[in-house]
């Protein structure tokens, strides 16, 4: 793996790569997974290649706590676009219900409104009777 970061250094002059190896101050053969980064600068005729290697696990737990906590973000701003949406079918459903409600209503009170014009015009039609069965007595007594 060594000698393919060296290869990659040189034939791509710039990039990243994951290799396997050990730490020159432990003691003993303990195998880490490492990240290098690296680029070439040229000065005049010379090449210089910068690297610069860490330990794979210092930058893949906080990369796996940053998308973790951008997958709880992203589920919450979900779960409240679903409330929103829920909430708004909700309100629309209940518009929807008191619009009929309402024109029930106002047929209902249009109803009313005809039958009390209706007992209205009775009653003014029976005093009308009552009058003229009163002339019609008075009359009849005159005679």
């Amino acid at each position: 793996e060594l000698e393919e970061l060296y290869r990659k250094q040189v034939e791509e002059g710039e990039g990243y790569y994951i290799y396997h190896s050990n730490w020159w101050q432990d003691d003993g053969i303990k195998w880490s997974k490492k990240i290098n980064a690296y680029t070439t600068v040229k000065i005049s005729d010379i090449s210089w290649i910068i690297s610069v290697q860490m330990d794979y696990s210092e930058i893949e737990q906080p990369i796996r706590d940053t998308l973790l906590n951008i997958s709880m973000i992203a589920f919450i701003i979900t779960m409240l676009l679903v409330i929103i949406v829920y909430i708004m079918f909700k309100m629309d459903k209940q518009r929807k219900a008191l619009e009929i409600e309402t024109k029930y209503l106002k047929e209902l009170n249009k109803t009313w409104e005809e039958l009390v014009q209706s007992e209205a015009r009775l009653r003014h039609s029976q005093k009308l009777q009552t009058i003229g069965t009163l002339t019609s007595g008075i009359a009849h007594e005159f005679n």
